[in-house]
């Protein structure tokens, strides 16, 4: 895959979870506490910075009560519309701990 996409895709996720935590009033140190995370690997995820692994990216979404999905494409590009109608809630993962 294209570096460039990489980066971008890194770069927004961070720009989403930070806009998530803006709403919910979360700071940083807050969520790297309720993510049982380091400091400096919620900061590699906003800053999109570095590779980071899918473990952190789930604690991460878990601790804002978050999740994501995949949904095929439709088209050239991925169409917000068509995923919400193809969702299943009772398909979705659920990372909290059991």
């Amino acid at each position: 895959m294209n570096p460039q996409v990489l980066n971008e895709a890194r770069r927004q996720i961070g720009i989403y979870i930070a806009d998530i935590m803006q709403q919910r009033k979360v700071n940083k140190v807050q969520l790297a506490e309720r993510a049982d995370v380091e400091r400096s690997q919620l900061d590699s995820v906003l800053n999109g910075s570095k590779e980071y692994t899918i473990g952190t990216f789930l604690k991460v979404i878990t601790a804002l009560d978050c999740y994501f999905y995949l949904a095929e494409k439709e088209g050239n590009h991925l169409n917000h519309e068509h995923m919400l109608k193809q969702m299943d809630e009772d398909k979705a993962m659920n990372f909290k701990p059991e």
